[in-house]
């Protein structure tokens, strides 16, 4: 057999030890990589979310510095410092890691990632190679 647990037999107290140990190997080391999958999605989020409201932003200060200057192209008004002062500022204010997060956000990540792995585990039977 492939399984190199299953050769043995059943009622062998050495095997028996090992499947205990192996089990509870299995269950300490999930949660570990469980945690640093969800650390990586959640700063993803938090990247991509604060990208999206600089870039609106930016868009809407670009905006108002075209209506001040009275559509004067000549002048570059990308430039500005504080703008890029400001960014950093809101970001470290509005980005949390998962032990600042609010509730909300950490339980809709555990959750949602949890119900991902539960639900690949019951509807995948065979892991090719994997499991040969």
């Amino acid at each position: 057999s492939s399984n190199v647990l299953n050769s043995f037999q059943v009622t062998s107290h050495a095997i028996i030890i090992a499947r205990i140990i192996y089990a509870i190997t299995m269950a300490l080391s999930y949660p570990t990589a469980f945690f640093v999958v969800r650390h990586v999605l959640y700063m993803t989020y938090q990247k991509i979310s604060f990208s999206i409201r600089q870039y609106k932003r930016r868009k809407r200060w670009i905006m108002k510095q075209k209506i001040i200057a009275g559509n004067d192209t000549t002048t570059n008004i990308t430039t500005d410092e504080g703008i890029e002062l400001i960014n950093r500022r809101q970001f470290e204010e509005s980005s949390f890691t998962i032990k600042t997060s609010p509730l909300m956000h950490h339980g809709v990540f555990t959750v949602g990632l949890f119900c991902i792995n539960i639900t690949l585990a019951l509807y995948i039977t065979n892991l090719g190679i994997a499991l040969n």
